[in-house]
């Protein structure tokens, strides 16, 4: 009989991934970390989902110029004591090999990575490694003032965190709206929606969406549909 994928992987140390943008998408994750196993919703309480991150390997790759506003990738931060409130980001956990951490590091290396308290949709608790918002300053320090120069201030001298002017850089985007639709979850859907912002800190998702009709009208007709179902 042949052996289950998960119980090979349980007799070695796994540690489990908490994705809430491009890591909700199982096939984009399996390309950095291809032991995952266990995929399953989960949320994350008191973080804010914020597209605040300027995402400047895109710019490096000549895929954006260095004027286009449209470059925004996703970042969670934690709620300030002072705000009172409690946000919650819904997104999926899975297990991965302790031994592929290292290319989960690299593939986000320019957040913070954090151990964080989640529940899985089975209100199952679990401690989960994420990425989170970090200032120019902490990213240029850890990153070596020397490389960040040679490899990133020479294309650019602006801030990568933070900017308010911002918008979803469009393909990615569209990516991560298909990918919340997709986990055909409305509670994980509704959350992705109206509890993620642009880098405003104002605009929902929703908003967003709705605001520019032509732009995203397949997105508004699947998000029309589901959300009818439920």
């Amino acid at each position: 009989m042949a052996e289950n994928k998960d119980d090979n992987i349980k007799k070695e140390k796994t540690v489990s991934i908490f994705g809430y943008g491009s890591l909700m998408n199982i096939d984009s994750a399996i390309k950095t970390m291809p032991s995952l196993s266990n995929f399953r919703l989960a949320k994350l309480i008191g973080y804010k989902r914020i597209f605040s991150l300027f995402a400047v390997v895109r710019l490096i790759k000549g895929d954006v110029d260095i004027n286009d506003i449209e470059n925004a990738g996703l970042a969670i931060r934690p709620n300030k004591e002072e705000e009172n409130i409690n946000n919650t980001v819904f997104g999926c956990v899975f297990d991965i090999l302790e031994d592929e951490l290292p290319s989960y590091f690299e593939r986000e290396k320019i957040y913070k990575v954090k151990k964080v308290p989640i529940m899985t949709c089975d209100f199952e608790n679990v401690t989960a490694y994420t990425v989170i918002e970090q200032t120019d300053e902490e990213y240029i320090n850890s990153f070596g003032e020397q490389n960040y120069d040679s490899q990133i201030g020479k294309y650019y001298s602006g801030s990568i965190w933070h900017r308010k002017d911002i918008l979803p850089a469009k393909k990615y985007f569209e990516m991560v709206c298909t990918t919340a639709i997709n986990n055909q979850n409305i509670e994980l859907l509704k959350n992705f929606l109206d509890e993620t912002y642009l880098a405003n800190e104002i605009t929902t998702i929703r908003e967003y969406i709705f605001s520019n009709k032509d732009k995203y009208y397949e997105l508004i007709c699947k998000i029309i549909k589901i959300e009818n179902v439920y």
